[in-house]
């Protein structure tokens, strides 16, 4: 009974209605009617420009639309396109130059080819204290970056990188600067935040108590713990030997080692017709005349003063090296001079046999193992092919290339690029001019004028 009485209702309202419905439209008719014919076409005008009006407003809103989405369309496909073709290619992508920071921008393409300098970034990144840090997440965000690890861009700023070491306190202004200034300013930075992480997990290694326990390393004891870098050193980090032997009386001091982020080789004594980088580490090594010392064993003789050699040596092969060909130097007058020269320089090189341990010392500055009492008693070894178990040749000191750093211009004023090789085992090189980034034959390489050397050690 119910739902009749609610259909019954409802078909009441229906025709209600309705019924208003032909009443509003016998009241439209009964208006017309009353208008004379000029209203009727002013009004029948009004309402067609109306509609036309509307209907092409509504045109010119789709077209637009259409217009915008077929652009951003085409400009999707065209990027991808680019980017594809790009990572085909295994290009990585450029940095801007905002303003002279190509000495930044080639130094930061030059890291992104040491795969152990972008491991050891992630490896400090993921320690517990390692949230306190700026320039490691901004570094390593850039490295994975230029590594085609991450991003789909092809120009990128290295302006987080900046600004980090900002905020450590460098002033590094919008002239230009040297690059291999900019090299040293991250190291150390980078450094101190490695000290920062490992202070507040308390988890740096005593020393002195390490040196009690050293009884058998004697003489150099003292001096070994400036050696025992923590996990987290920088893989640039190596240290250098710095031997002292007495002409007069063959006394030796207690050899003083010092750590070096890169090796910097001067071209004083090369030949302007061009050298080679093995020719500039013998003389790196070649040992050196400094008279007017002090000898405890002379003293005790009654001379007062003696003349000592002094000989570098690498005691600590770093896993990534660095290489500084000095070209600047002073002229006459005071100016600074860039000196041009070409130094030949090799894919791989070895230095097993400028290591401390292999150093072959000049015979005027050697005395015979008899006249000599702190070498009585010693086992020596050092042969270069010396063979393991196995059978096996062993070369600690063989070192890869992996990037090269140029100069063009004049000393006070130039452009720094940068060939580096692509980390995905094509042995491809590129050529990185801030955003321009094309590959180049690997001849082109080792022709070039180099001023920076990054190595990877094998």
């Amino acid at each position: 009974m119910s739902i009749t009485m609610d259909v019954s209702w409802i078909h009441m309202e229906l025709q209600y209605k309705y019924c208003q419905f032909v009443r509003l439209k016998l009241q439209l008719i009964h208006h017309w009617k009353m208008l004379s014919n000029k209203a009727r076409l002013f009004y029948g005008v009004s309402l067609c420009c109306g509609a036309s009006v509307a209907g092409y407003m509504v045109f010119i809103y789709f077209e637009k639309k259409e217009r915008e989405l077929k652009s951003k369309f085409t400009k999707d496909l065209f990027e991808t396109a680019s980017i594809c073709k790009r990572r085909k290619k295994g290009l990585p992508p450029g940095l801007f130059n905002e303003g002279n920071t190509c000495f930044a921008n080639c130094i930061l393409q030059a890291l992104s080819s040491c795969s152990t300098f972008l491991n050891w970034t992630s490896e400090v990144l993921e320690h517990k204290n390692a949230s306190q840090l700026t320039v490691f997440p901004s570094v390593c965000c850039l490295l994975k970056v230029l590594t085609n690890k991450a991003g789909n861009e092809d120009y990128y700023s290295a302006r987080d990188v900046m600004n980090s070491l900002s905020a450590h306190g460098w002033v590094i202004s919008t002239e230009q600067q040297d690059a291999y200034e900019f090299y040293q300013i991250l190291q150390v930075t980078m450094e101190e935040e490695v000290e920062k992480v490992l202070n507040g997990s308390q988890a740096s290694c005593s020393f002195r108590e390490s040196e009690s326990k050293t009884t058998i390393l004697n003489r150099v004891s003292r001096n070994l713990p400036q050696l025992l870098n923590h996990k987290l050193s920088s893989p640039f980090k190596g240290s250098f030997a710095n031997k002292m032997t007495c002409i007069t009386c063959g006394y030796q001091p207690p050899v003083k080692f010092e750590t070096f982020e890169s090796l910097i080789l001067s071209l004083q004594n090369v030949s302007s017709f061009g050298s080679t980088l093995k020719h500039c580490l013998n003389e790196w090594i070649k040992a050196e005349l400094v008279r007017d010392v002090e000898c405890s064993k002379c003293l005790a003789k009654g001379l007062k003063y003696s003349s000592f050699s002094k000989q570098l040596s690498i005691a600590k092969l770093p896993k990534c090296l660095c290489i500084q060909l000095q070209r600047t130097s002073f002229s006459s007058s005071g100016e600074i001079i860039k000196n041009a020269t070409h130094v030949q320089f090799d894919e791989h090189i070895d230095l097993t046999t400028y290591t401390y341990q292999h150093v072959s010392y000049e015979k005027k500055f050697k005395t015979p193992a008899s006249e000599n009492p702190l070498l009585q008693g010693r086992l020596l070894g050092g042969r270069h092919s010396f063979k393991n178990s196995a059978g096996c040749s062993l070369s600690i000191g063989s070192y890869k290339l992996s990037s090269v750093i140029l100069h063009y211009g004049e000393a006070d004023d130039g452009h720094f690029v940068t060939y580096r090789r692509i980390c995905d085992g094509s042995n491809n090189w590129v050529y990185a001019s801030d955003q321009l980034v094309k590959t180049v034959p690997k001849q082109d390489v080792f022709l070039s004028t180099a001023y920076l050397l990054f190595y990877e050690k094998i």
